[in-house]
């Protein structure tokens, strides 16, 4: 059977601790899918609270904002092609609690991913758009290419995956065409090893360059609240 994945994102109100309602959107969202009787394979909160000391900063970080865009990003698979509808039946309390939730429908593209028993919980995400003179095709066909300088200039990456948008799921969302995951197996390796060099930085930066206008980024850790059935 097909999966569909979709990626939620949310943040907090200002008078909200970050851990209650991270607490709150693990207990109660998947709670709410699964009275919908929702087909939820898979549910992965991450936690927008990693704060990496960067031995070369990303070209793209989100430099000296008090806060990141986000505070959750929840990611849901679904079985069947129409399982990611499902997601915004359950908005409504989510959506009383948080200032502001995005969501994207995506094609995931796992590119490379770890030996067996390998940590991958913390990471590094972009929300990118593309170019305006790109198309959507010419746009995922310079993404692909990039991912071939992963492994070399992002030397602490254990898994690499691409999430290519098809369509916004929740009102007023902001233009995204792709999300990235570069996995790291601890907070230090995501500071010490994103790039091999200040020359990789560059090489990375005028790749990325050609095919991305902008890009909110985030640092999180993953926490598994539905695990793939065995």
């Amino acid at each position: 059977m097909p999966t569909s994945k979709v990626f939620l994102f949310a943040r907090a109100r200002a008078d909200d601790r970050l851990a209650d309602f991270a607490q709150w959107f693990a207990r109660d969202y998947p709670a709410a899918l699964r009275a919908a009787k929702a087909p939820l394979q898979r549910f992965v909160l991450n936690i927008c609270d990693v704060v990496p000391t960067f031995r070369i900063a990303p070209f793209i970080a989100r430099g000296g904002a008090a806060r990141p865009a986000y505070d959750v990003c929840a990611e849901l698979w679904f079985a069947g092609d129409a399982g990611s509808d499902w997601h915004t039946t359950c908005l409504d309390g989510l959506g009383a609690r948080a200032e502001h939730v995005h969501g994207y429908r995506v094609d995931e593209k796992v590119l490379y991913a770890p030996a067996a028993g390998t940590p991958v919980d913390i990471k590094f995400m972009a929300l990118g758009r593309w170019q305006d003179h790109l198309t959507d095709a010419e746009g995922r066909r310079y993404w692909t290419e990039h991912a071939r300088l992963v492994p070399r200039i992002h030397v602490g990456v254990n898994q690499y995956v691409q999430n290519w948008v098809t369509a916004g799921t929740t009102p007023d969302c902001p233009t995204v065409t792709g999300i990235a995951e570069l996995h790291f197996p601890s907070v230090r390796s995501l500071g010490e090893d994103f790039y091999v060099s200040a020359e990789g930085q560059e090489e990375i930066r005028r790749d990325v360059s050609r095919f991305t206008k902008s890009a909110t980024t985030l640092c999180v850790r993953e926490q598994v609240i539905v695990a793939s059935p065995s």
